[in-house]
């Protein structure tokens, strides 16, 4: 996606950059995910002989794993968990986390899961409520007209790094919810499609979905022939799952809560080659400034933290450009000065934005070189 902006100096510059991407990575920085997938994480890897220690280092004020069970981290320390576990370069190890996870582990979830009539029934419900268990990914079915179906699965972490893990950790999970859901541990979708460059352990991938597996696609995600989508799953319960429907669909308005900081990062990304005014916020979301106010403070933030943190996302993913100048930057961000630019950006990172590009061309050799 190309998004342009107005610069003040009176001419349009475009930015090679994917606005959606960014709002959605902002979005999961300020989510909460449950600590026992921390844990969980973590000990599946003890399993494999990684020292959990590895894993969990960084993240900041873990709770206690054995008392605290309602405890929740941020998504940006799960990034770094994530960040932790691709450090480790284990051959397949989204693929062998993936394997472990079954339906008794999600819950409601999974058991409005198991519940339904057909695996294209359970598919849909997956679409639907795929965001109560996992974030990190973007799920999305389609059915053609000859009435196959596309289960698909997009990354939205925005980490080069992770995509390879992210896509093949949910790519594994949702077979072995399927397989769950249908009994039948050998159960293969048609075809499955994979976006990223063929591994040097694409064997695991053959082994694993037992069907054609291709790599350097478009997209992520399985085909099912419309006979796989009707196959009719072992623990359908037509009397419990009107009330786990109920259920999910009450988790889903509580988690909708959050929609609430979704919009005003999207207003704010939107509008930040402009002047940002809190009033403006507010009279787009039909709510008087007061009660704008009342809002953020009950989620802990304030306008102008948000607009801080936006500004810097976007600036660190520019510079990290080398074809835009700092000063092209600076504007693009609603900055009339580049010299204020810089003292802001200090502020946010603890470095001048120079350094930062600096430290972000030394680290991509580092993961060219993993």
């Amino acid at each position: 996606m190309i998004v342009i902006l107005n610069i003040f100096v009176g001419f349009l510059f475009v930015l090679p950059c994917c606005e959606d991407l960014i709002i959605e990575q902002l979005n999961f920085y300020y989510i909460r995910v449950q600590a026992q997938k921390l844990f969980f994480l973590a000990n599946i890897l003890e399993e494999l002989g990684v020292d959990k220690r590895q894993v969990l280092t960084n993240v900041v004020d873990l709770p206690n794993s054995t008392t605290d069970f309602e405890a929740t981290v941020s998504g940006k320390e799960l990034i770094q968990v994530y960040q932790n576990i691709a450090r480790l370069a284990l051959p397949g190890i989204g693929l062998k986390i993936g394997t472990k996870l079954r339906t008794e582990h999600y819950g409601l979830f999974g058991c409005t899961l198991m519940c339904h009539k057909t695996t294209r029934d359970s598919l849909l419900y997956t679409t639907k409520y795929h965001s109560l268990v996992t974030r990190t990914t973007k799920v999305y079915y389609q059915e053609y007209d000859d009435n196959t179906g596309f289960l698909g699965c997009e990354d939205i972490l925005g980490h080069p790094e992770l995509t390879q893990f992210n896509l093949e950790l949910q790519v594994a999970i949702h077979l072995n919810l399927i397989r769950d859901a249908t009994n039948d541990n050998n159960f293969s979708p048609q075809r499955v499609l994979l976006s990223f460059t063929e591994p040097s352990h694409s064997e695991l991938y053959y082994q694993l979905f037992d069907c054609p597996v291709l790599f350097d696609q478009a997209v992520t995600g399985f085909e099912f022939s419309n006979e796989l989508l009707n196959i009719r799953q072992a623990r359908y319960n037509p009397l419990a799952l009107p009330l786990l429907l109920k259920a999910s669909d009450q988790q889903l308005e509580h988690l909708g809560r959050d929609r609430f900081l979704q919009g005003v990062y999207t207003w704010i990304s939107n509008h930040l080659g402009s002047e940002l005014v809190s009033d403006a916020l507010a009279k787009h979301l039909c709510i008087t400034a007061r009660t704008l106010r009342r809002h953020l403070a009950d989620h802990g933030t304030s306008f102008n933290k948000i607009c801080a943190e936006v500004k810097c996302r976007f600036a660190k993913k520019y510079i990290d450009d080398d074809k835009l100048s700092i000063d092209d930057i600076a504007s693009a961000l609603g900055f009339n000065d580049s010299a204020n630019f810089r003292r802001a950006f200090k502020s946010w990172t603890g470095l001048t934005p120079s350094e930062y590009r600096r430290d972000c061309h030394n680290q991509d050799l580092q993961w060219s070189k993993s």
